[in-house]
Order: C-alpha cells, then structure tokens, then sequence
C-alpha cells in the first residue's frame, strides 16, 4: 500500500491524506479491474474507521512523525479497538510513538 500511495504523493498538489483517500475511493473500482492491492496488516475497515485513521494520520503527520511508523501504531490500535473515536486514537498512538 505505501507503494501505491508514494506514486500518488508524486503527484504535485497530492499529500499523504489525499492520496490515502484516493486510495479508499478507488479500492473498490480497482478490486472490479482484477488488479490486487496488498492487505491492510489484516484490518478490515470499514469507511467511517477509515476516515477516522486518516484524521489520526495526518495529526500525527502534522506533530513530526513518519507515515510509516505513523500507520504501524494506527493499525494496530485499531486492530485491537475498532470503533476508537479519533481523539482516544491519537492519545492512544501518541503514547505507543
């Protein structure tokens, strides 16, 4: 997934959090295409536990840290809690960062 994000940030204009959401947008036109994305580390989220982790990603963005390490902490707080708030998501990763 970072990979096909990275290719979507290339673009000028494009951030982390849009080309997250163009991810989503497109996930599903991209499954009916028969091309195949990677995994989400396992996690099944549904559109509001994915608007939710791109808030949470891109405060975390905004106080310094890495996308990587960013996504890593965020999915699995959201592994464990699927229906965490943003603000108990962000404590919850600030802590874990």
């Amino acid at each position: 997934l970072s990979e096909n994000l990275a290719v979507f940030k290339n673009i000028k204009g494009i951030g982390a959090k849009t080309a997250q959401r163009l991810m989503v947008e497109l996930k599903d036109k991209i499954a009916k295409s028969g091309i195949s994305l990677p995994a989400n580390d396992g996690i099944n989220l549904n559109t509001s536990n994915q608007e939710v982790r791109l808030e949470a990603l891109a405060a975390l963005q905004m106080l310094g840290y890495q996308t990587s390490a960013a996504n890593k902490v965020l999915n699995a707080i959201l592994k464990e809690t699927p229906a965490i708030k943003v603000e108990a998501l962000i404590k919850s990763a600030l802590k874990m960062l």
